[in-house]
């Protein structure tokens, strides 16, 4: 149901590693964020080229004020890296555009269209629907100014080929700038993750005490802590009563004084009393 809904999921492992898996998803996030940043940067690259390379068209292509001045911009890069632009008919010209940029936009920011064409399809549409729909309108509308150009210019419109790339390069870099963020966020959830203790000490149905893997941990089983020793679960305190160091998750420098009923926290570390807790 998830993944129909155009999410993922999967269930938990038992044996799942926290810090491992943490480690995992700052991998993955790294890998995604190079990633859209590479195709970020090409498809905006390929939106410069289409602006130069339509430097021909546009006095013809387009009579807002913006259009305008884009033609006035592009139009000196233009005549000094392709001068021979100026030769090629209209047409031919415009189409070679069209062809460049439905080739070069769709395989590189087919993660955008592929995910907005898919939630059409479902009925439930996203922001990538909507980046989708509004590049499929430039483009068709470009389509439409070489098909027939005077209809289309007594209308006002024109080529907008680079509307297409630069919708996708910046939704793309908006991706990669986000996969970055939440990859630094992963970084201190693994460095938090590595303060819980690989061993824990259980006191098990006949009152002994015994040592098993933290990752073993089940809920409510009755934890045995030290004083000095860092807690490996959350918890609740059914035994004894202690001052807990809880600033590695709250920041606060004084300790807790922890009595029967209240809570600890897994990663915190106990003080000078002995308590007994609940997972």
């Amino acid at each position: 149901a998830v993944e129909r809904a155009g999410y993922h999921a999967e269930l938990p492992r038992d044996d799942e590693d926290v810090a491992l898996t943490q480690l995992e998803d700052d991998r993955a996030g790294a890998a995604l964020a190079r990633d859209r940043a590479w195709r970020a940067a090409t498809t905006l690259l390929a939106m410069v080229v289409v602006m130069i390379a339509a430097a021909p068209l546009m006095p013809h292509h387009g009579g807002d004020p913006l259009a305008r001045g884009m033609a006035w911009l592009a139009r000196g890069p233009a005549e000094r890296l392709a001068p021979g632009l100026w030769s090629i008919a209209p047409a031919t010209l415009g189409w070679a555009l069209i062809a460049f940029t439905v080739v070069v936009g769709g395989v590189v920011a087919w993660p955008i269209w592929g995910r907005g064409l898919a939630s059409l399809a479902r009925r439930q549409p996203d922001m990538n629907a909507l980046v989708t729909l509004g590049a499929l309108a430039a483009l068709g509308l470009s389509v439409a100014a070489v098909i027939a150009p005077a209809a289309v210019h007594a209308a006002g419109g024109g080529l907008y080929l680079e509307a297409v790339l630069g919708i996708a390069g910046f939704v793309l870099l908006g991706h990669a700038l986000e996969a970055h963020a939440r990859r630094r966020t992963t970084v201190a959830l693994v460095a938090l993750a590595k303060l819980a203790p690989a061993r824990a000490t259980i006191v098990d149905d006949d009152g002994a005490e015994k040592e098993l893997d933290t990752a073993l941990l089940r809920k409510g089983d009755v934890l045995s802590l030290r004083p000095g020793e860092r807690i490996a679960a959350d918890a609740v305190v059914i035994d004894g009563a202690s001052d807990v160091d809880e600033s590695m998750v709250t920041g606060e420098p004084v300790p807790v004084h922890r009595v029967i009923g209240d809570r600890v926290i897994g990663g915190t570390v106990n003080g000078t009393g002995g308590l007994r807790a609940r997972v």
